[in-house]
């Protein structure tokens, strides 16, 4: 099941520059103009798939995921790691934990509610089929 119309060995040769271009990130050593876009589109399609879109019928849609990922912290709330190294959020004034990042209904509702083509097969999940944040 190639994803985006990629073949299988084009999909693990973009998987293995990716995971290669991670390191030199978490290095200091990364320079690939080219493969930061990639990663930066790695990010997009991964966080499109997390609220429940289809790659290829909601391309048109891609952009509310784009959004998303360059959206500022709402204010009062902070990303902090659990003793395990997991994410959550935290809102200092009202003492509210999250487990998603405090906007990511927002950006689901965006995708939910946008426009569809006659022909678009998707469905938006439910609420309580969103796990946390990837």
């Amino acid at each position: 099941d190639a994803e985006v119309g990629l073949s299988d060995g084009a999909q693990d040769h973009f998987a293995s520059k990716l995971q290669h271009f991670q390191q030199d990130v978490a290095d200091g050593t990364a320079h690939d103009a080219e493969m930061m876009n990639v990663a930066v589109v790695s990010d997009i399609l991964g966080y499109a798939e997390y609220i429940g879109m289809d790659i290829k019928e909601d391309a048109h849609l891609l952009w509310i995921a784009d959004e998303a990922l360059q959206a500022p912290e709402p204010q009062g709330w902070e990303q902090r790691l659990d003793p395990k190294g997991g994410a959550y959020y935290y809102h200092g004034v009202t003492g509210m934990v999250l487990n998603q990042h405090p906007l990511d209904h927002h950006y689901q509702q965006a995708w939910a509610e946008a426009p569809r083509p006659p022909n678009c097969r998707t469905l938006p999940l439910a609420r309580s089929d969103l796990s946390s944040h990837p």
